[in-house]
């Protein structure tokens, strides 16, 4: 998906949009912590939100 340029969009700024979903088993929150219901909205927005924002993330590689 970085790739083709659409990881950005189809992962990180939907996780960024809803943090639920940021939360869930194969979001950002179950991926990467052991108690994923932890995950602030305030960090997910402090990682995502400069990837999201940046154009070259979405640039096809």
């Amino acid at each position: 998906m970085a790739h083709e340029g659409v990881f950005v969009r189809r992962r990180l700024a939907r996780w960024l949009a809803d943090k639920a979903l940021a939360r869930a088993p194969d979001g950002l929150g179950g991926l990467t912590y052991t108690f994923p219901e932890r995950l602030a909205d305030a960090t997910s927005d402090t990682y995502l939100a400069p990837l999201v924002r940046h154009p070259e993330r979405t640039t096809p590689i």
